[in-house]
């Protein structure tokens, strides 16, 4: 797929595309990976680094090196007199592919209480919602079915050597400690915070395999486990930091895929009978022969999310092949001169190149596109419904922040800058609020009507994470 940017467009970074004013490509700041800061006293350490009192930095606060870096975002200050007000979107990814597939369970969670974790549990083990507290081992099992993921950039190992989770394709077989598996492909889980482990980033509720068992990584690293190593992997210093997550459906008989040398159980979203033992079906006295009926019933408490990725994935397909237009949940796929264009609900479209269609690893039809690969060279790539629906979902979320930036430019805010999902604001001490700004943010999208948006922030007199 090709997308283009226009570098540095004045000094409001912005030009006007489709009727619309957007933000451009900076490439003097790069804001998408700064390190997170985790420093208790921010403030404390900023003072001693500008006064130069590096030996009171070691003492206090550890490694200089790794303080240094934890700041670096913290060099991003308002002019005189003004503060930072930083807000984002809560769970967008979620939210927006929820409303998209029509998955009125998940619209109403985040409608009301927003406990989706709670929700989760609640409709995969049958029990109240109320019985699933904060402490309850069930919220686990719903939060480790949501949310367990590993992060961008992890090298999985295939049969074509170490490629990043994110660049995983059905095409690639995965390691699973024993023999190389295939898969049901990639699923982006939006942004999460990682820990680090081993060399291994993830989120602390994914499965890690040791002594022949899954346990999640959190526990791993309470009890100061060690990872099982499926082959030798050698790591460099990471930043535990929030960042994009990915998974991996249904790899092999085993659940289970190499991640930074490690073995880690894959995704449970698809339902999987190996997924739900490995979330403790079985202790909690779950009997073997009732899991698949588990797996039925989560299916048909969810079917709009799984319909969609298989819908988009019959629409894109049905476009190329008859060269011309189809539609499903209000996307429109429309192939012509060469090109898959993907209307979204915003109007905006996205492109792939010379699409085609071949038979795919499972013998049945599928989609390829021209663009740059896991090589990093122009290749033809294989695509499939979950992953052309991760590329709609990413896109509709960038469409809504960019709907709320127009409203928070109209109503007077200066923004200074915006990354993934949040957009920073310089605001005179004195006026407005976090309050009123997410606010703005939260408002209804004229194209994206039942779609329920929540934005939380923080003020700041330095840029860093709340």
């Amino acid at each position: 797929m090709m997308t283009y940017d226009i570098i540095n467009a004045g000094p409001k970074n912005r030009f006007m595309t489709a009727g619309r004013i957007v933000s451009n490509s900076g490439r003097l700041v790069q804001f998408q990976n700064l390190p997170q800061n985790h420093l208790k006293d921010l403030n404390l350490a900023r003072d001693l680094i500008k006064e130069g009192r590096f030996e009171d930095v070691e003492l206090l606060f550890g490694n200089t090196p790794n303080i240094l870096s934890e700041l670096i975002r913290t060099t991003f200050i308002p002019k005189p007199n003004h503060r930072f007000i930083v807000a984002d979107f809560s769970a967008i990814e979620a939210r927006v592919i929820s409303w998209l597939a029509g998955e009125k369970w998940r619209l109403e969670v985040f409608a009301s209480h927003g406990k989706i974790y709670e929700a989760a549990a609640s409709l995969m083990f049958h029990v109240p919602i109320e019985s699933v507290t904060k402490g309850s081992p069930l919220r686990q099992k719903g939060k480790i079915s949501e949310l367990a993921c590993i992060a961008e950039g992890e090298l999985v190992l295939t049969d074509k050597g170490l490629v990043p989770i994110e660049n995983i394709t059905t095409g690639h077989k995965l390691w699973d400690g024993e023999e190389w598996v295939s898969h049901e492909g990639v699923i982006y889980k939006g942004k999460r915070k990682v820990i680090e482990y081993e060399g291994l980033r993830a989120t602390e509720d994914h499965l890690v395999w040791i002594e022949e068992k899954f346990v999640t990584l959190g526990e791993v690293v309470n009890r100061n486990y060690r990872l099982t190593k499926a082959h030798e992997y050698y790591s460099t210093n990471k930043e535990t930091i929030v960042t994009k997550v990915y998974d991996i459906l249904n790899a092999g008989r085993n659940n289970r895929f190499t991640v930074s040398g490690k073995l880690v159980h894959n995704c449970g979203y698809g339902g999987g009978v190996g997924a739900l033992k490995a979330m403790g079906a079985i202790e909690m006295g779950v009997e073997e022969h009732e899991l698949q009926g588990l797996i039925d019933n989560w299916r048909v408490a969810n079917p709009h999310i799984v319909s969609l990725w298989w819908d988009v994935d019959k629409a894109a397909i049905d476009a190329v092949r008859e060269r011309g237009r189809t539609s499903t949940h209000g996307i429109i796929f429309t192939c012509k001169s060469g090109m898959l264009f993907v209307t979204l609900p915003s109007g905006r479209n996205l492109v792939y190149v010379k699409p085609k269609l071949s038979a795919n690893k499972f013998g049945r039809e599928g989609l390829t596109y021209e663009g740059i690969g896991t090589t990093k060279k122009w290749e033809r790539i294989e695509t499939y419904g979950p992953k052309i629906v991760e590329n709609i979902i990413q896109a509709i979320a960038r469409d809504i922040l960019a709907e709320a930036m127009l409203r928070l430019d109209n109503a007077g805010f200066n923004i200074v800058a915006h990354c993934h999902d949040e957009a920073i604001c310089e605001v005179p001490i004195g006026q407005s609020s976090v309050e009123e700004i997410c606010n703005i943010m939260s408002q209804p999208v004229s194209w994206a009507k039942g779609l329920p948006l929540k934005a939380d922030g923080y003020e700041c007199s330095f840029y860093q994470k709340d």
